[in-house]
C-alpha cells in the first residue's frame, strides 16, 4: 500500500511571503488523515512547520503517520526550508514516540491553559501593599 499526501486546498502565500497548505494523507487513492504545512520567516532559510497531522484510528499503527510526516519534510525541503519545529501535545505518547523515532528533539516547552466560554466573574484583586 501506498501512503502519499495529496494537496486540499490553494497554497497560500502571505504577505511575508510565508506559504501554507492543506493536504489530505491518502493510502492508495483513499483518504485517511490530513495535515497542514506551513513556513515561518526565520534568518536565513525559511522555518518549516508541520501541524495537526493525524491519520483515523481504523489507519493507525502502520506507519501512515510517519510517511506522511516524511512527506511533509519534502515539501518543505521543496520550499527551501531548513529545518522544521512540531508541536506534540503531553498527552499523545504514541506522537511523541513518532516524533522522537524521526529524530525530532525537545527544543522548549510551551504552556497552556483552557480559559473555558463561560465568565467565572470579577477575581479579587490581591493586596500589593500588604506584601512583604
Amino acid at each position: 500500500m501506498t501512503t502519499t499526501l495529496r494537496p486540499s486546498g490553494p497554497l497560500r502565500r502571505a504577505d511575508d511571503d510565508t506559504l501554507s497548505r492543506s493536504y489530505e494523507v491518502r493510502v492508495d487513492g483513499r483518504p485517511v488523515g490530513g495535515v497542514r504545512i506551513g513556513t515561518l520567516r526565520a534568518p536565513g532559510r525559511p522555518l518549516g512547520t508541520i501541524a495537526d497531522l493525524y491519520v483515523d484510528e481504523a489507519d493507525r499503527g502502520r506507519g501512515r503517520g510517519a510517511v506522511a510526516a516524511l512527506a511533509a519534510e519534502e515539501v518543505l525541503r521543496g520550499w527551501r526550508c531548513g529545518r522544521v519545529r512540531i508541536s506534540v501535545p503531553a498527552a499523545a505518547p504514541a506522537a511523541l514516540r513518532l516524533a522522537a523515532a524521526l529524530g525530532y528533539t525537545r527544543t522548549g516547552h510551551i504552556l497552556a491553559k483552557d480559559l473555558g466560554s463561560a465568565d467565572p466573574g470579577p477575581r479579587p484583586r490581591p493586596d500589593w501593599r500588604s506584601a512583604p
